[in-house]
């Protein structure tokens, strides 16, 4: 059995944060809760738990607590983690299968059968049309609900303070030659989310500044491979413009 550590980022989820503790305590060794500086009192709430908290002075972002999570379940020898958020969107009863589909895989990552809008919806399949060239059997790269090996986390380098966090471990898994699984999940659809437009923009420049500096970790074939360079070249002239315009 894994000697798992729940990573839970929080930011001002002070409705939501002691249900989501109650139900991933029951599945895991340990839980730690990252708070990226919320103003109201989530850490306060996760602390009434007992459980290990990371406590930012100032909003980093997601990237930037995950970052932090992997580093502490590193340096206290955990065998895996899991990774969801703090609003409910991710129901802690999966974390079984996470775990199970884990002793396959390197890296699970879960698929979601529902989003928080059309819009979002409508966003997730524009990029994912363009992820896909990589990734050809996930439909879901945005899903923070996943599982990951420690050893797999030692040899990520991960960079991204932002969103582009759940973007970036999927394409430093496939530089590791890492084995990508995958799990269906209900989800509760939540109206509320921190992640804007900007986000699929820095995103999406952020895949396409990846295959370019990266693309001898690709293993399609030529023609593929030339699509995605001229792709990509194309994607950043015009998302360069609007991750500087856009705020």
């Amino acid at each position: 059995m894994f000697k798992t550590l729940a990573i839970v980022p929080a930011y001002n989820e002070s409705k939501t944060i002691e249900v989501v503790l109650r139900g991933v305590s029951a599945h895991v060794h340990d839980v730690l809760v990252v708070d990226d500086n919320s103003s109201d009192n989530t850490l306060t709430l996760a602390k009434k738990h007992n459980i290990n908290t990371i406590e930012h002075t100032k909003n980093f972002g997601k990237g930037k607590a995950i970052q932090e999570g992997f580093s502490y379940a590193v340096k206290n020898k955990y065998d895996a983690v899991i990774i969801l958020d703090a609003d409910l969107e991710h129901n802690p009863s999966k974390i079984p299968d996470f775990l199970e589909q884990l002793k396959k895989y390197d890296i699970v990552v879960g698929q979601r059968n529902q989003y928080r809008s059309s819009l979002r919806h409508g966003l997730n399949k524009w990029t994912t049309s363009w992820f896909k060239l990589v990734l050809p059997f996930l439909d879901d790269f945005w899903c923070g609900y996943r599982a990951i090996k420690i050893d797999l986390i030692k040899k990520m380098h991960l960079t991204s303070n932002g969103f582009e966090i759940e973007l970036e471990m999927l394409l430093e898994a496939v530089k590791c030659n890492s084995k990508i699984g995958k799990i269906y999940i209900n989800t509760k659809p939540i109206k509320k989310t921190h992640f804007k437009f900007r986000d699929y923009i820095r995103s999406n420049n952020f895949f396409d500044r990846w295959v370019i500096e990266n693309n001898k970790f690709l293993k399609q074939g030529k023609t593929k491979k030339a699509l995605l360079l001229i792709s990509a070249r194309i994607g950043l002239l015009f998302g360069g413009f609007f991750e500087k315009i856009i705020k």
